[in-house]
């Protein structure tokens, strides 16, 4: 992901590949599947969190490689 994706992160543009808001609509599936196997995915959890605050904060649309604006974000 970083040698694909490191110049935009660096840049703060974050067109898409591949959507936020689509791909968090994943979590709560992969969540749900491993508790019904008793399993636990305390980083999906965590990162299902970061997600749902990037896509409050106007992420939805961007790309994946978005996550780091959750801590640098230099918009206005």
């Amino acid at each position: 992901m970083l040698k694909n994706r490191a110049g935009r992160m660096i840049e703060n543009e974050y067109p898409w590949a591949s959507r936020l808001h689509c791909t968090a609509r994943i979590s709560p599936s992969v969540s749900e599947l491993a508790r019904s196997v008793g399993a636990q995915l305390p980083v999906t959890t965590l990162a299902a969190g970061y997600e749902d605050a990037l896509i409050e904060e106007g992420h939805g649309d961007d790309d994946n490689s978005a996550w780091p604006a959750r801590f640098v974000d230099s918009r206005p």
